[in-house]
């Protein structure tokens, strides 16, 4: 449900799409069970659209990678990491500073 929202900007606010950013990375880092998953289905479906988000979505959603990153069993690891790269590549070029920064 969270990332049918997401996906469908049924939340077109960038501080409440960076708050659902932000508890599934809580609800990765507290090891709660499909977290994983949710996380990288999430980041699939903000990565898309990555360059319309806001400012303070797209620093979540670069927070959420980074957090997949860390936490992602071997068997995900490689569409974690891909993920990731295409992330920060995206990030390299945004004009806010902030998110270049991160």
């Amino acid at each position: 449900t969270l990332v049918r929202c997401l996906r469908g900007n049924r939340l077109s606010h960038g501080a409440a799409r960076a708050r659902v950013l932000a508890c599934v990375a809580a609800m990765l880092e507290d090891g709660e069970a499909e977290a994983e998953v949710l996380a990288l289905t999430a980041l699939t479906a903000v990565a898309g659209n990555f360059a319309a988000e806001s400012a303070v979505a797209r620093l979540a959603t670069l927070g959420l990678a980074d957090t997949v990153a860390r936490k992602c069993e071997e068997g995900r690891r490689q569409a974690a990491d891909a993920l990731l790269e295409y992330l920060l590549a995206l990030a390299r070029c945004d004009p806010h500073r902030d998110v270049r920064d991160k």
